[in-house]
């Protein structure tokens, strides 16, 4: 569980140092498999770069993010 109390904040927030948790609380309620996760990392399980599981992470991915700049575009947005 992610308890976050300050409204919307943006990836380039969260990509900043002072962000990075420095507390764990309600551990006594933890999922045993995310608590273990969040202390181990995550095991060495098949990592992605987007939503498509027949790529990974070491794959060149630009024409997927391409395609989804349009996609996103297309529907309003202002693409990733």
């Amino acid at each position: 569980m992610l308890d976050i109390w300050l409204g919307t904040v943006d990836r380039s927030d969260l990509e900043q140092d002072f962000m990075r948790p420095e507390r764990a609380l309600w551990c006594a309620k933890a999922v045993p498999w995310v608590a273990e996760m969040a202390r181990s990392g995550n095991g060495g399980i098949p990592e992605h770069p987007l939503t498509k599981i027949d790529k990974v992470m070491a794959d060149d991915v630009s024409a997927d993010m391409v395609e989804l700049n349009a996609l996103k575009t297309k529907n309003g947005g202002t693409g990733v």
